[in-house]
């Protein structure tokens, strides 16, 4: 449902050499931990652009796929999981009660652990705005991840013997097309040094803290691989919770002991993938709930600020990160409103560099949302809301709203992450510039259409979302029910 469920050469490609690289590479080690599986991710940025070459060799392909017979991600995830050898169970050890969280989700934690004693780990700049601008409870400490890191050195023991044994894997492997170049050593050398400091930093933090639980929301991001992989070896319960709407590549292989996910489809798109039904837990969603508790503009404000008459549509465009796919919908979004009574809201992605003014500026229907107002500003006051494969489709349709979903033939969609929305059948799903033109003149012309298009989107939001109660409240019975155990 929400990502790739088969294979194509793409995906054969890339966890064929994952796969590769995870067993040549294997006696690279530190503290029982495999380093390669901790450079995954860095490693599929190192053979990104090699792999897209080899996309056009079609013998080459042949031969890999024949080579790993991957035949769905279920079994990419049975082939790539590798488990590190366990460790003295450090749950047994008494008086081990912490719960360990990123700080972005101190607002969870406050709200839910107020009376336990909790480690904020600070890893990246988004960590640390969080907790620097909450008061916390005197239970609560910080960890700085990231200081850690900086000031942890490899022995130089370590640091030869990496070496090494790199060298000595890639002499055996000469002819393998990435691990014979030359400059995969150096590569790799690099890379093992960081991982063995942020295996080192995290090992530190579970074995000299009494940490008892673990809360992440992303395990591609330092510390999230190592801690998923040291609690393992520690057996301490690593808890997934779902904040984005996810990818399958920073998820895979998964390795949680729990994921908490936002409802009936993501389970089902977990069970799909392989993970078992009894280490998935349905929540709704806490960066909603969190949301939701705030206050924005009435449904009128939209209209009153900007003078748009009442008798017009407001249709609201969240943008993508990448510019080609800003730049084509929005000159299909043009093009269908430039003779409707529309008024198209563009609501800039964080991570789009584009400002829009000039095409605000030679259309007069056409407005740039502040970046100084909230999304849920704009979501309240629009009829409708345009997007490829924003999490803002769920927000939208929280709000009631119908959703127009912009599709075209995405050459690197590998993943279907862009298709999302599409096979979901979260609204109206136009595919060129004449049928969103066609769906537009409808949705002027029928308030029947308008009331079909929402109920669409309530019946997408019902299956995404986990409905009544507290998501935050099911997080914390899950976690008193493992601080038991």
């Amino acid at each position: 449902m929400y990502g790739a469920d088969r294979m194509n050469p793409y995906l054969h490609l890339k966890y064929g050499l994952t796969r590769e690289f995870f067993e040549a590479f294997r006696g690279l080690t530190y503290r029982g931990i495999e380093l390669p599986l901790v450079l995954m991710r860095n490693f599929h940025s190192y053979t990104k652009a090699q792999l897209l070459k080899k996309l056009r060799h079609s013998l080459y392909v042949r031969q890999k796929i024949k080579q790993h017979r991957f035949r769905s991600i279920a079994d990419v995830q049975q082939k790539l999981v590798r488990w590190p050898r366990p460790a003295r169970p450090l749950k047994r050890e008494r008086g081990r009660n912490r719960i360990l969280l990123p700080g972005r989700l101190v607002f969870l934690a406050k709200k839910q652990f107020p009376k336990h004693r909790v480690i904020l780990t600070v890893s990246n700049r988004i960590d640390w705005d969080a907790v620097k601008k909450t008061k916390l409870p005197k239970r609560f400490e910080i960890y700085r991840f990231d200081s850690r890191m900086r000031r942890t050195s490899v022995p130089l023991r370590t640091r030869r013997r990496l070496r090494r044994e790199i060298h000595r894997i890639c002499r055996l492997k000469r002819r393998h097309e990435v691990f014979g170049k030359t400059g995969f050593p150096r590569w790799l050398y690099a890379q093992c040094l960081t991982a063995v400091k942020q295996i080192h930093a995290a090992d530190a933090l579970l074995r000299r803290k009494p940490v008892r639980v673990v809360l992440d929301y992303d395990t591609s991001v330092v510390p999230g691989e190592a801690l998923s992989l040291l609690a393992r070896r520690y057996r301490l319960p690593y808890v997934y919770l779902q904040y984005h709407m996810p990818m399958i590549a920073p998820l895979l292989p998964f390795r949680a002991a729990y994921y908490c996910m936002w409802g009936k489809n993501y389970r089902e798109w977990l069970q799909n993938k392989g993970v078992p039904a009894a280490r998935i837990r349905e929540i709704g969603s806490i960066r909603f709930e969190e949301a939701f508790k705030g206050s924005w503009k009435s449904p009128q404000w939209l209209r009153s600020k900007w003078g748009i008459p009442e008798q017009q549509l407001i249709i609201g465009y969240t943008t993508q990160t990448a510019k080609w796919m800003n730049d084509l919908f929005l000159k299909w979004l043009l093009a269908a409103i430039k003779d409707l009574p529309v008024t198209l809201v563009i609501k800039r992605h964080p991570k789009d560099k584009q400002t829009y003014r000039r095409i605000a500026a030679g259309h007069p229907n056409v407005i740039v949302f502040p970046a100084k107002h909230h999304l849920y500003d704009l979501l309240n006051g629009i009829d409708v809301l345009a997007t490829v494969s924003s999490t803002t489709a769920v927000e939208a349709a929280m709000f009631g709203k119908g959703i127009l979903v912009l599709q075209t033939d995405f050459p690197t969609d590998y993943y279907g992450c862009l298709s999302i929305l599409s096979r979901s059948k979260a609204g109206y799903i136009a595919t060129e510039p004449q049928q969103l033109e066609a769906y537009l003149r409808e949705l002027i012309e029928s308030e029947d259409s308008r009331r079909d298009l929402a109920a669409i989107g309530q019946q997408f939001l019902a299956e995404t979302l986990h409905q009544g109660g507290s998501p935050r409240k099911r997080v914390r019975s899950l976690v008193a029910s493992l601080l038991r155990t």
